[in-house]
């Protein structure tokens, strides 16, 4: 019968075998393989000879082992030494896992080491391990599960908060989904698609001369102005007004939505059919979240509100002021949470009513909107039923991605730039971010300073060296 140790490496002494991947974190599932690290020395004779040999042995992939799949890695000590003096996160995983099939005094002692003296140039290993890992959720969907790509982010993120803060390795699991990268790479996607001009679909934008920097204070003020008035109206006991206009506000926007695209997809529609749908689709709509306000509904309704306006905010503003519009809103977003604390008053509301102006990201599937109450903090119980996300918070670095598609030329993969695709990663990493955030400090959070600069940053790092060699 084949076993682990038919695959250690011959006249080698081991130094230790670790589990690293998702048996590392404790969130093994019925998909998962092993996946071993395999760090030895090579002879002492070899290494008097002065005989070459290779840091690394080559890893070997899908061993069937009883009726698991094993993944073998192979590090020389040397080598594992010099990647640690490097701060490389996979070499630190390899030493520190908690997983242990087979150690030595050598590696004992190491370990002791090297937590005693935690690695503090882990972060740009961390930061380059993230981006990878996202960028494969965004760019490799089709041939590997986003999910797991994004729920690996989140734990390499969260492990290096550790290091930097605690100065502790820690591997713990991450008990999460990401429905929120999924909201919001479907958000950018769709409102990207509704705002490329295709024959007479073309989405009006909501001022003149889009490069004119002063828009982006406009916009910012109308949105602070409304917030001031529903919240008066809250405070009158007029709720049911505020209700009926953010239905209305529902409506009007999956109007223009269903509206550009059947003039993309179907012009030549006859009227009845055309006006039936038209007007049909979002009063459904309407009534679903009137009626039976559940999760999935509300998120769903929110995506196609939250695409429209992206939509017509990214055609609204040019690459420099919509750099500055999420700048501004990220500023605003964190007083209006941290400070004055309004925001989280207008959430209590919203949420109290069960209105679509909020995302609601369920623990699981057959979570009850409906039935039970969505907490902005953590509940009586002490315990987080939901994790909540402002559509504001998809919209505005939604915004950045459709207008990087629309205003900057050159190279496209589908409808996106290559800075626009930046955006979108930042903006997923982002997303990772605040989920991490959310877990360790479980109170509300200003979603926007965090997103906005990861969208900024991704665009930025693409957008730069793009724009010099063009």
């Amino acid at each position: 019968m084949t076993t682990i140790e038919d695959y250690y490496p011959k006249n080698k002494k081991i130094i230790s075998v670790t589990e690293v991947g998702s048996g590392m974190w404790g969130m093994r599932d019925i998909s998962s393989d092993f996946d071993l690290v395999i760090i030895y020395s090579e002879s002492v004779v070899d290494y008097l000879s002065g005989r070459k040999y290779s840091p690394n042995l080559p890893s070997k992939h899908g061993v069937i082992i009883g009726e698991y799949e094993h993944d073998f890695q192979y590090m020389e000590i040397g080598h594992l030494i010099h990647l640690l003096k490097k701060g490389n996160i996979n070499a630190l995983w390899a030493l520190l896992s908690p997983i242990v099939i087979s150690t030595s005094e050598m590696h004992k002692e190491l370990k002791e080491y090297v937590k005693i003296h935690p690695v503090k140039s882990i972060m740009p290993s961390i930061g380059g391990m993230v981006m990878s890992q996202v960028s494969d959720a965004v760019l490799r969907a089709s041939v590997r599960d986003p999910e797991k790509s994004r729920m690996s982010a989140m734990r390499t993120i969260q492990f290096g908060m550790n290091v930097v803060n605690y100065n502790e390795y820690r591997f713990n699991p991450i008990r999460g989904t990401f429905k929120d990268s999924q909201i919001m790479l479907f958000t950018q996607i769709f409102g990207t698609y509704l705002a490329i001009p295709s024959g007479e679909s073309n989405i009006e934008p909501a001022f003149g001369d889009p490069n004119n920097n002063e828009n982006a204070v406009t916009y910012l003020l109308l949105v602070i102005v409304m917030t001031a008035v529903i919240l008066g109206i809250y405070k009158l006991g007029w709720g049911k007004a505020v209700t009926a206009f953010i239905y209305f506000g529902a409506w009007s926007i999956t109007f223009v939505v269903i509206n550009t695209l059947i003039m993309k997809l179907v012009p030549t529609i006859s009227s009845p059919i055309g006006e039936i749908l038209l007007f049909g689709i979002p009063t459904i709509c309407v009534i679903l979240l009137w009626k039976f306000p559940e999760w999935y509904v509300v998120d769903g309704v929110g995506i196609f509100m939250c695409s429209g306006v992206s939509a017509v905010v990214g055609i609204s503003f040019g690459i420099v002021p919509v750099l500055l519009l999420l700048v501004l809103f990220a500023v605003y977003d964190g007083i209006a949470v941290y400070k004055t604390k309004h925001m989280q008053k207008l959430a209590e509301n919203v949420l109290t009513n069960k209105l679509p102006s909020l995302f609601i990201i369920p623990p699981s599937k057959d979570f009850s909107y409906r039935e039970e109450k969505v907490w902005t903090d953590l509940d009586d119980r002490g315990k987080r039923d939901a994790y909540i996300l402002g559509m504001g918070d998809i919209i505005i670095p939604s915004s950045l991605v459709v207008s990087a598609s629309i205003f900057l030329a050159g190279t496209k993969i589908w409808l996106f730039t290559l800075p626009a695709i930046g955006a979108m990663i930042g903006s997923v990493v982002g997303l990772i971010a605040l989920q991490v955030l959310a877990d360790r400090y479980p109170t509300s959070h200003a979603g926007l300073p965090v997103l906005n600069s990861f969208s900024i940053i991704g665009f930025l790092a693409i957008y730069v060296p793009w724009y010099l060699i063009k």
